[in-house]
């Protein structure tokens, strides 16, 4: 976010990383992006690119149990 925050750019997109076919568990890359974007100081809108529907319905999940308890599920 760094790089594209000093290049001007004010939205980024990331990939859920190893995700997919390297089969990096989808709600462990959900947890680290969500982490690592609201920990970041760089103010921009982010997009997060998922393999399919299933992967979007459990970050969807995910941030919805975050905005109830405050802290994402388990």
């Amino acid at each position: 976010m760094k790089l594209a925050c000093t290049k001007g750019c004010r939205s980024i997109a990331f990939p859920l990383i190893s995700s997919g076919i390297y089969g990096y568990p989808v709600k462990d890359a959900w947890r680290v992006a969500i982490k690592a974007i609201r920990e970041s100081p760089y103010d921009m809108d982010v997009t997060i690119a998922v393999i399919d529907d299933s992967a979007l319905q459990l970050g969807t999940s995910i941030l919805s149990q975050e905005a109830k308890t405050g802290s994402p599920e388990r």
